[in-house]
């Protein structure tokens, strides 16, 4: 699963994307979103989603769904929780709960996804996210 601008950053454009898809080999996961592949999302490509159609530059897991990125078993939840800062205007997406925050602090985006890729399952590991086996609901 990729993003459309890493799509984009290896030469590949919203023509193509759209190509694939029409011959059923490729599936779109909302605007930004793109499965290069027709199987089912594992969890951590459903995190990946989240923060991608939010927007990547904005958003960072939050709450429950930051824990199971760091590797929290256990606890289910039907929606992914990413966070924002309360001055960004995001649209609705299907499957994710937004919490808008007052405030980051400097670096913490870019340390949360250090922690989420150093995880055992976590982005560091895209293949496991891509071939885990779908539950019939969102983490």
């Amino acid at each position: 699963m990729l993003s459309r601008d890493t799509l984009a950053g290896i030469g590949v454009d919203d023509r193509m994307v759209r190509r694939e898809v029409s011959a059923g080999r490729w599936r779109l996961h909302g605007r930004q979103t793109v499965a290069v592949h027709t199987g089912p999302l594992g969890p951590g490509a459903w995190r990946r989603r989240a923060v991608w159609e939010v927007g990547a530059g904005i958003a960072a897991l939050d709450g429950v769904s930051a824990l199971q990125a760091a590797g929290l078993t256990g606890f289910e939840d039907d929606v992914v929780h990413v966070s924002v800062r309360h001055t960004a205007a995001v649209r609705a997406v299907d499957g994710l709960r937004v919490h808008k925050l007052a405030r980051r602090v400097e670096g913490e985006l870019a340390a949360a996804l250090h922690r989420c890729a150093a995880a055992p399952g976590g982005r560091g590991d895209a293949r496991a996210d891509e071939a885990a086996p779908d539950s019939g609901h969102r983490p």
